[in-house]
């Protein structure tokens, strides 16, 4: 197997080869078509438009939850880069990490710092947004209940969308151009 070959014991992406390779196809794609991208690129700015409510109550639970923590998730937890995170960030034209956030699946993740993340949260693989502590559940269940249950539609909503710009990617770039 050559370091460009994936490999199932790990994530996608690990070897910088592949990341480059994978992010420049990608890059490539988005723009030969890019005349034919609208739709979603509308896709991708209604999750930019869901996400941004997302990171205000994430931020507020993350201020009263993290730095405090004494098993903080971050250095545990094995998120990784998936399709569907690389297909946003391209579409959404975001800035790309420069690697896949783990070496492996016995490695930590490698934008984990000692106050938290150092990838801005627009970077960082949707697990990294969706996954809630059990003290930021806790926390959660005394906000106020219209902030509770918009943040969890807010996740549902970003869930289905992210899942559509895949479909409507693939389907775009297997489809004849201009068509």
């Amino acid at each position: 197997m050559s370091h460009l070959d994936p490999d199932p014991a790990n994530p996608p992406w690990v070897h910088p080869a592949q990341w480059l390779q994978a992010n420049d196809a990608l890059t490539r794609l988005c723009a030969a078509r890019s005349s034919e991208l609208g739709a979603l690129r509308h896709e991708a700015a209604q999750l930019l438009k869901g996400l941004e409510f997302l990171f205000q109550v994430l931020d507020q639970l993350c201020a009263e939850t993290c730095a405090f923590c004494k098993d903080p998730c971050c250095l545990h937890a094995r998120p990784w880069f998936d399709f569907k995170d690389l297909v946003f960030m391209h579409v959404a034209a975001l800035s790309v990490p420069l690697s896949q956030v783990l070496t492996d699946f016995s490695s930590p993740c490698r934008f984990a710092g000692p106050q938290g993340c150092t990838l801005p949260r627009l970077s960082r693989p949707w697990i990294c947004t969706w996954y809630i502590c059990p003290a930021q559940k806790e926390l959660l269940g005394r906000v106020p209940a219209p902030v509770r249950s918009g943040f969890q539609k807010g996740l549902e909503e970003i869930k289905e969308g992210r899942k559509r710009l895949e479909d409507g990617f693939i389907a775009l770039v297997c489809s004849r151009p201009g068509s």
